[in-house]
Protein backbone atom coordinates (compact mmCIF):
# COMPACT_ATOMS: atom_id res chain seq x y z
CA UNK A 1 0.00 0.00 0.00
CA UNK A 2 1.32 3.62 -1.10
CA UNK A 3 1.61 6.16 1.02
CA UNK A 4 -1.03 8.06 -0.01
CA UNK A 5 -3.48 5.18 0.73
CA UNK A 6 -2.06 4.46 4.14
CA UNK A 7 -2.54 8.54 4.71
CA UNK A 8 -6.38 8.36 2.93
CA UNK A 9 -7.17 5.01 5.08
CA UNK A 10 -5.87 6.74 8.22
CA UNK A 11 -7.91 9.86 8.08
CA UNK A 12 -11.28 7.56 7.90
CA UNK A 13 -9.82 5.64 10.38
CA UNK A 14 -9.12 8.93 12.45
CA UNK A 15 -13.02 10.12 11.21
CA UNK A 16 -14.77 6.93 12.37
CA UNK A 17 -12.89 6.53 16.16
CA UNK A 18 -13.89 10.43 16.90
CA UNK A 19 -17.11 9.74 15.54
CA UNK A 20 -17.92 7.00 17.82
CA UNK A 21 -15.29 7.66 20.98
CA UNK A 22 -18.14 7.77 22.95
CA UNK A 23 -20.27 4.56 22.39
CA UNK A 24 -16.77 2.90 22.75
CA UNK A 25 -15.79 4.31 26.40
CA UNK A 26 -19.58 3.31 27.34
CA UNK A 27 -20.08 -0.28 25.98
CA UNK A 28 -16.15 -0.77 26.08
CA UNK A 29 -14.64 1.27 28.44
CA UNK A 30 -12.08 2.17 25.67
CA UNK A 31 -10.45 5.43 25.64
CA UNK A 32 -8.18 7.01 22.51
CA UNK A 33 -5.30 8.62 23.07
CA UNK A 34 -3.79 11.92 20.94
CA UNK A 35 -2.70 9.15 17.93
CA UNK A 36 -5.60 7.49 18.21
CA UNK A 37 -4.85 4.69 19.80
CA UNK A 38 -7.56 2.81 21.54
CA UNK A 39 -6.72 1.67 24.77
CA UNK A 40 -8.63 -0.07 27.91
CA UNK A 41 -7.18 -1.86 30.88
CA UNK A 42 -9.37 -5.42 30.93
CA UNK A 43 -9.99 -6.45 34.76
CA UNK A 44 -11.54 -9.24 36.64
CA UNK A 45 -12.53 -8.27 40.87
CA UNK A 46 -11.31 -10.07 43.69
CA UNK A 47 -14.62 -11.75 44.47
CA UNK A 48 -14.69 -13.04 40.43
CA UNK A 49 -10.98 -14.35 40.64
CA UNK A 50 -11.46 -16.60 43.99
CA UNK A 51 -15.04 -17.63 42.11
CA UNK A 52 -13.40 -18.79 39.21
CA UNK A 53 -10.25 -20.66 41.16
CA UNK A 54 -7.74 -17.91 42.25
CA UNK A 55 -4.06 -19.56 41.00
CA UNK A 56 -5.46 -22.81 41.90
CA UNK A 57 -7.54 -24.79 39.01
CA UNK A 58 -10.86 -26.00 40.02
CA UNK A 59 -13.54 -28.42 38.06
CA UNK A 60 -15.55 -26.63 34.80
CA UNK A 61 -18.98 -26.55 36.61
CA UNK A 62 -19.16 -22.90 37.83
CA UNK A 63 -22.12 -20.46 37.67
CA UNK A 64 -22.48 -17.87 35.10
CA UNK A 65 -19.16 -19.31 33.18
CA UNK A 66 -21.15 -19.71 30.00
CA UNK A 67 -21.65 -16.18 29.57
CA UNK A 68 -17.66 -16.19 28.78
CA UNK A 69 -16.34 -19.37 28.35
CA UNK A 70 -16.89 -22.34 25.50
CA UNK A 71 -17.22 -25.68 27.12
CA UNK A 72 -15.35 -26.39 23.88
CA UNK A 73 -12.46 -24.31 24.69
CA UNK A 74 -12.52 -25.52 28.51
CA UNK A 75 -8.86 -26.58 29.66
CA UNK A 76 -7.67 -30.47 30.06
CA UNK A 77 -9.82 -32.20 32.08
CA UNK A 78 -12.63 -28.98 32.75
CA UNK A 79 -10.22 -27.28 34.98
CA UNK A 80 -9.42 -23.42 34.94
CA UNK A 81 -8.45 -20.51 37.36
CA UNK A 82 -8.89 -16.99 37.90
CA UNK A 83 -6.21 -16.17 35.17
CA UNK A 84 -7.27 -18.45 32.58
CA UNK A 85 -11.11 -17.17 32.98
CA UNK A 86 -9.29 -13.60 32.28
CA UNK A 87 -7.77 -14.92 29.68
CA UNK A 88 -10.90 -16.06 27.77
CA UNK A 89 -12.51 -12.97 29.23
CA UNK A 90 -10.80 -10.53 27.11
CA UNK A 91 -10.68 -13.26 23.79
CA UNK A 92 -14.36 -12.86 24.04
CA UNK A 93 -14.49 -8.95 24.85
CA UNK A 94 -11.99 -8.37 21.62
CA UNK A 95 -13.76 -10.47 19.48
CA UNK A 96 -16.60 -8.47 19.98
CA UNK A 97 -14.82 -5.08 19.93
CA UNK A 98 -13.62 -6.07 16.22
CA UNK A 99 -17.05 -7.10 15.04
CA UNK A 100 -17.48 -3.43 16.48
CA UNK A 101 -14.95 -1.92 14.54
CA UNK A 102 -15.51 -3.95 11.39
CA UNK A 103 -19.41 -2.56 11.80
CA UNK A 104 -18.30 0.67 11.55
CA UNK A 105 -16.07 0.56 8.43
CA UNK A 106 -12.94 -0.27 10.07
CA UNK A 107 -12.17 -3.83 8.37
CA UNK A 108 -8.20 -4.47 8.30
CA UNK A 109 -8.18 -1.00 9.28
CA UNK A 110 -7.08 -1.59 13.08
CA UNK A 111 -5.11 -4.86 14.64
CA UNK A 112 -4.31 -5.46 18.53
CA UNK A 113 -0.52 -3.77 19.20
CA UNK A 114 -0.96 -4.95 22.68
CA UNK A 115 -2.18 -7.30 25.37
CA UNK A 116 0.08 -7.16 28.32
CA UNK A 117 -0.10 -8.78 31.14
CA UNK A 118 -0.94 -6.33 34.29
CA UNK A 119 -0.98 -8.57 36.96
CA UNK A 120 -3.12 -11.70 37.47
CA UNK A 121 -6.15 -9.71 37.13
CA UNK A 122 -5.44 -6.98 34.61
CA UNK A 123 -5.03 -7.29 31.30
CA UNK A 124 -3.94 -3.52 29.18
CA UNK A 125 -5.15 -3.73 25.31
CA UNK A 126 -4.45 -0.84 22.69
CA UNK A 127 -5.52 -1.29 19.71
CA UNK A 128 -4.42 1.45 16.79
CA UNK A 129 -4.32 1.90 13.10
CA UNK A 130 -2.71 -0.83 10.89
CA UNK A 131 -0.57 1.00 8.35
CA UNK A 132 1.33 3.67 10.07
CA UNK A 133 2.98 4.02 13.17
CA UNK A 134 1.42 6.57 14.38
CA UNK A 135 3.19 6.86 17.78
CA UNK A 136 6.38 6.73 16.00
CA UNK A 137 5.11 9.56 14.15
CA UNK A 138 4.24 11.86 16.28
CA UNK A 139 7.37 11.79 18.31
CA UNK A 140 9.60 12.68 15.25
CA UNK A 141 7.88 15.42 14.71
CA UNK A 142 7.73 16.41 18.51
CA UNK A 143 11.50 15.81 18.12
CA UNK A 144 12.04 17.46 14.70
CA UNK A 145 10.33 20.78 15.62
CA UNK A 146 12.23 20.63 19.37
CA UNK A 147 14.98 21.00 17.42
CA UNK A 148 14.19 23.13 15.05
CA UNK A 149 12.97 25.70 18.13
CA UNK A 150 16.38 25.14 19.19
CA UNK A 151 17.54 26.25 16.35
CA UNK A 152 15.45 29.24 15.88
CA UNK A 153 16.13 30.36 19.38
CA UNK A 154 19.71 29.98 19.47
CA UNK A 155 20.03 31.82 16.09
CA UNK A 156 18.15 34.52 17.73
CA UNK A 157 20.49 34.33 20.53
CA UNK A 158 23.52 34.54 18.39
CA UNK A 159 22.14 37.57 16.78
CA UNK A 160 21.37 39.24 19.74
CA UNK A 161 24.60 38.64 21.57
CA UNK A 162 26.91 39.78 18.28
CA UNK A 163 24.83 42.92 18.39
CA UNK A 164 26.37 43.45 21.39
CA UNK A 165 30.00 42.40 20.88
Amino acid sequence: MNIINRIKYFLLYKKVVEENKQELLTKYNIRVDDVYRLYTVISIDDEEFKLYGGDKPVLYQIPDIDVYLDKSQATRDGLINGEMFLQKKVEIILRDLENYLNNKGLIELFGLTSNQKIDKQNRKIVIEYRFLQTKKIADTIIFSLSIMGLGIVGGITYKILSFFI
